[in-house]
């Protein structure tokens, strides 16, 4: 049960960090638009 629990915490992380990520490179592309 203990190795479920770390692989949902893994996914929730990879999907925290490619929000993240997309949320980064959203901003910089409106920077370099204005």
């Amino acid at each position: 049960m203990a190795t479920g629990i770390r692989r949902l915490f893994l996914f929730l992380f990879l999907f925290l960090f490619l929000f993240l990520f997309l949320f980064l490179f959203l901003f910089l592309f409106l920077f370099l638009f204005l």
